[in-house]
């Protein structure tokens, strides 16, 4: 009987399993519980620089005091993000499958938007709320090249789900993070690209690009950033030219002042790549239209002239198909921008390039003449060719 009592009791002095999220809660509830972590230590954190805010000079600086204020409280935490929320096995590698990790973007990013909804309206606490939460879960492991990189990995696809979600406030500190890496490393680029074949490079007729356009208003800093670094040849078409002209949209003073602020990460890839592919489309894309304009002019000629006929046509073109009246609308709105910013180009020892034979080409077309004369007024003083 002793034997037998022994041998059943043997286990609990051996010492517990190693702890891991699927012996402990299981996936998903070990990332609600990370989740819920973080949020206690933020919220808990806050209340200190309090007392300092009204003395800090900008949001800036408030958004640093936060972050410094709870820098010895979130060792813990660290640890509990890389097992429960990352679910980092002990090679430091991912141990969930496609289907669970799609829920983690989930998650993560509904996470954000029930932390922006316990906030109030002011602008410097929820920045700096949100700063706080995006440095603990993806910036806690800066330094440690692994376990750093697993994290910016989930990050870059969350970014892509929470365009969908939406969770649009994460691209807020986002953005404060991208121009910190812009030339640092690859994943400023890496975003960029997966965002383009997410949104732009589908099939226009999809409108996937649609996800993109609330970021001008959410976001305005992410949107200058995809503007000066996403249009390629590649992949410049009516989906590229819809967002790049709903993020320049009544942002083009703020856009220029970002342009001048970051002049080698932001400014020269975009005077040397995306503004000639957006000039490019906004001038030749008009060409095609006159185009298709000149042929249904034609073809009204051979219409017969029956007066019942003439007016049944003439309320068609008063209600024109969807996709002309959006595709007039973006060719103006774009071309408009281009122009306002060529006017008020003034980054130090950066010119903006465009090919002049296109110039040359478009340079008697009407509709598009105010982004032509702007062009050829300023000249090589702002604007340089390249063939």
């Amino acid at each position: 009987m002793h034997n037998r009592m022994s041998r059943r009791q043997a286990p609990s002095h051996v010492g517990p399993a190693p702890h891991t999220a699927a012996q402990s809660l299981g996936f998903p509830a070990c990332c609600d519980q990370a989740l819920e972590q973080v949020s206690r230590v933020v919220a808990a954190t806050a209340a200190i620089p309090a007392q300092s805010r009204s003395r800090a000079p900008n949001t800036e600086l408030q958004v640093i005091t936060l972050s410094l204020s709870f820098t010895n409280e979130i060792s813990p935490v660290k640890v509990l993000l890389d097992r429960d929320l990352f679910c980092l096995n002990d090679r430091k590698v991912c141990r969930l499958s496609q289907i669970q990790s799609f829920l983690l973007l989930k998650k993560i990013a509904a996470f954000f938007v029930d932390e922006e909804a316990k906030l109030g309206n002011d602008e410097t606490q929820k920045n700096a709320h949100r700063s706080a939460l995006f440095e603990t879960i993806f910036l806690g492991r800066e330094g440690e090249t692994i376990l750093h990189s697993a994290r910016i990995q989930v990050l870059l696809k969350v970014s892509s789900y929470a365009l969908q979600h939406p969770s649009l406030s994460l691209f807020i500190p986002l953005a404060h993070w991208l121009r910190k890496m812009i030339g640092r490393n690859s994943y400023p680029d890496e975003l960029i690209a997966l965002l383009v074949e997410h949104f732009i490079q589908p099939d226009p007729a999809l409108r996937l690009y649609d996800y993109l356009v609330p970021i001008s208003s959410t976001a305005p800093e992410f949107g200058f950033i995809f503007v000066a670094l996403a249009p390629r040849d590649n992949c410049m078409g009516f989906a590229m030219a819809s967002v790049a002209a709903a993020c320049l949209h009544g942002f083009i003073e703020e856009f220029l002042e970002m342009m001048c602020d970051f002049p080698d990460k932001l400014a020269v890839p975009f005077a040397k790549h995306s503004f000639s592919c957006l000039a490019k489309y906004a001038l030749q894309k008009v060409e095609n239209d006159e185009m298709e304009e000149e042929g249904r002019a034609n073809n009204d000629i051979e219409m017969d002239d029956d007066d019942e006929n003439e007016k049944d046509e003439e309320n068609d073109d008063d209600d024109p198909e969807e996709g002309e009246v959006s595709t007039e609308s973006l060719e103006e709105r774009l071309s408009r921008a281009l122009a306002t910013i060529v006017n008020g180009w003034n980054v130090r020892g950066v010119n903006l390039e465009i090919d002049a034979e296109i110039l040359s080409h478009m340079a008697s077309n009407t509709r598009r003449r105010n982004l032509v004369e702007a062009f050829h007024k300023l000249g090589g003083r702002r604007v340089s060719s390249n063939k």
